[in-house]
């Protein structure tokens, strides 16, 4: 949340002085990437066997646009609306 963030940048300000970015956001890299990834390779996974392997292409894409949390860019340029009908079908939504 917008309030953890800000807690933890203004932690930082005080002990060191100083706001440093990179380090932030590599602790947030450590500490969301690994399970984040999980989730991603098993829905693949799981995608190989239900889905037809044009969905498996596109969903693929889906997934390396989720994986560097850019999947709402994606869903964007392909005028893709959550409320669709088909939006449920979408694994990574």
């Amino acid at each position: 949340s917008g309030y953890l963030i800000t807690r933890h940048l203004v932690a930082e300000m005080s002990s060191t002085g100083r706001l440093d970015l990179l380090r932030f956001y590599a602790r947030r890299a450590r500490r969301l990437l690994p399970a984040a990834l999980f989730v991603i390779l098993a829905t693949l996974a799981f995608g190989v066997i239900v889905l037809s392997p044009e969905e498996q292409a596109l969903y693929s894409k889906g997934a390396m646009f989720a994986s560097a949390y850019m999947i709402n860019l994606w869903l964007i340029r392909w005028s893709f609306d959550y409320f669709a009908n088909d939006a449920a079908s979408n694994p990574f939504i």
